[in-house]
């Protein structure tokens, strides 16, 4: 059993996707303690499972800290929502749109305030999100964002654990439609009678995004299973967000989640180590050229061999100086780490147009070469180090 001697909190986990991953947690090994408020359902859970339970409201302020300090879990995984109010927008109350908001993101808000407060807190945690916060929900009313709300949630606690240097892990999982759950059949017959048609006929066109096409939705056997993944292998899963599907996990990015991806870096140690290296190297290869440059008399007559004024190697070496530190400075701007970039590809792209062009050995460029492609790598590493679009 792969998670024996480890514990697990499944908040919502009565029934639905939050069964399966209680289901799947108890096969791998762990000891798992379901939060509901239906204590009926909870104990339907206890007498057909191993399944410890507890009997709470997860909106209650006082819950979260509580239930964590009590069970002191490995893994948490924060499931539960609040059944839809299935209707037109022109026909919710304020009241009705708003309670997902009002229980999905409450609590995911609070747990994960929690955890972050406590030092004794799990080292992972899964928040649950939806394919309605990638593309909408029409009939759901607050639902979609709210959704959508817990996946930023969850990004907004990895940079923060991050940035403290906690051993923390949070992921969101985002499901498509699935007709396997209870609450996945009341929405898919929502939506195939809005769109006139049979509940049969619906059902075989899904799973909705971000699933594809071609794979079955999900069931909670396949929900346990995935989270049974990311709790398993914490290299392969290094991003937040991933979709769902009967085929296992994707990695899928929440729409406008980039504005905050810069405060949540995600690389592994292996993607560390190869961007230190690399920019290592191109920065260490540019202060030598430049104090070459500045110090080295004979460096005089190399821009004459190549045919240009001693004024250019003077600005090339200044310019080398200033963005070598700008890539070595960790809180340089991005835009100005973006400049020395561009201007080191520039230079090591020049460099042997000078030297073919002066009629100089072709075998000088194999350290250009090399170094071009240290620079590429230490640039798309750096994007993905911050999360941006290289």
């Amino acid at each position: 059993m792969k998670f024996k001697g480890q514990s697990a909190v499944v908040v919502g986990g009565s029934r639905g996707f939050g069964r399966g991953v209680v289901e799947r947690l108890i096969a791998s090994g762990m000891t798992v303690t379901a939060v509901a408020r239906n204590a009926r359902d909870l104990e339907e859970l206890a007498r057909e499972t191993s399944a410890k339970i507890i009997v709470a409201d997860a909106t209650d302020e006082q819950a979260s800290e509580r239930i964590l300090s009590e069970t002191k879990p490995n893994l948490l995984v924060l499931s539960a929502g609040t059944p839809l109010d299935l209707r037109p927008l022109h026909e919710h109350t304020w009241e009705a749109f708003s309670k997902p908001w009002e229980v999905d993101t409450k609590l995911t808000f609070l747990w994960v305030q929690a955890v972050l407060r406590t030092n004794e807190g799990p080292e992972h945690v899964v928040v649950f999100g939806s394919g309605a916060a990638l593309f909408g929900s029409p009939l759901s009313g607050g639902y979609a964002g709210a959704k959508k709300m817990n996946a930023f949630i969850a990004e907004y606690a990895s940079g923060v654990a991050s940035r403290a240097k906690r051993p923390i892990r949070f992921h969101c999982l985002v499901p498509p439609m699935s007709p396997h759950t209870e609450f996945g059949a009341a929405a898919a017959r929502a939506y195939a009678k809005m769109a006139g048609q049979t509940f049969e006929d619906f059902v075989k066109q899904l799973p909705s995004p971000p699933s594809p096409a071609d794979i079955a939705p999900p069931s909670p056997a396949d929900i346990g299973a995935a989270v049974v993944a990311l709790h398993e292998d914490p290299k392969k899963w290094n991003q937040v967000s991933y979709g769902i599907s009967a085929k296992g996990l994707a990695p899928v990015e929440i729409p406008n989640s980039n504005v905050i991806r810069s405060s949540s870096p995600r690389l592994t140690k292996k993607d560390e180590i190869i961007y230190w290296t690399t920019t290592g190297i191109v920065v260490g290869i540019m202060l030598w050229s430049a104090i070459n440059f500045a110090f080295n008399p004979a460096m005089k007559g190399a821009f004459t061999h190549f045919g240009l004024p001693n004024w250019f190697r003077i600005e090339l070496t200044v310019a080398k100086f200033l963005g070598a530190f700008a890539l070595l400075i960790p809180r340089i701007p991005r835009m100005i780490k973006d400049f020395a970039y561009a201007g080191f590809a520039i230079t090591l792209m020049s460099a042997p147009i000078a030297h073919l062009s002066s009629g100089d050995p072709i075998f000088y460029e194999i350290g250009h070469a090399t170094f071009f492609i240290c620079l590429v790598v230490s640039y798309l590493y750096y994007h993905k180090r911050i999360g941006g679009a290289a």
